[in-house]
């Protein structure tokens, strides 16, 4: 998993420890508080409720690494890869050149698109 569920999971853990140490008599997370678990994790109610019903563990979004087929940059890449190969690397000076060519996306599609061709 990426860096940011790792981060969440490691919250929850912190939290779920915080409130076993609290407890008095045998700890079940879920029979617990899920106003205070809310609090300790700032998480919303219902992403709370959806981790509980995990069983406390993180789960990666369903749509995680899927792209789009078509994107506002695909009519335009013919001219990104003429730049690339004719050593522009810069990717504010090519997407200058893609606003005189009627480019509606912005400078950060264009950046997508470059940084794993290099």
């Amino acid at each position: 998993m990426g860096d940011k569920h790792d981060g969440l999971q490691q919250i929850i853990d912190e939290a779920l420890e915080s409130m076993a140490a609290e407890a008095t008599g045998e700890f079940d997370p879920q029979h617990r508080n899920l106003a205070e678990f809310c609090r300790r994790t700032g998480l919303s109610r219902q992403r709370a409720r959806t981790i509980k019903a995990d069983g406390f563990k993180v789960r990666p979004h369903g749509r995680l690494g899927t792209k789009a087929a078509r994107t506002v940059l695909s009519g335009h890449t013919g001219l990104v890869d003429d730049q690339l190969r004719k050593g522009v690397t810069n990717s504010q000076v090519i997407y200058e050149g893609l606003l005189g060519q009627g480019h509606e996306g912005g400078l950060t599609s264009v950046k997508v698109y470059v940084i794993p061709l290099l």
